[in-house]
């Protein structure tokens, strides 16, 4: 992500958690992971760069066939 949007991520975050925690079910695990990491920014206006396509490809084919699958995948 660009760093610009380490802000409005940050807001976004905090909103999920008090909407979570104020709707009265039960969480298993930390609500503090869904703030998000520092390193999930890049230094620049366009974020991380340096991932290519061709890297990319492979690794979204996976997560659209997993998200196809289904839970039991």
């Amino acid at each position: 992500m660009p760093a610009s949007s380490r802000d409005w991520m940050q807001q976004e975050a905090e909103d999920s958690i008090r909407a979570i925690q104020a709707s009265g079910h039960p969480v298993y695990g930390d609500l503090a992971d869904l703030h998000p990491r520092a390193e999930c920014f890049g230094r620049g206006e366009s974020g991380v760069e340096s991932v290519s396509v061709d890297e990319m490809l492979p690794v979204t084919l996976d997560a659209f066939a997993a998200a196809l699958a289904g839970p039991e995948g």
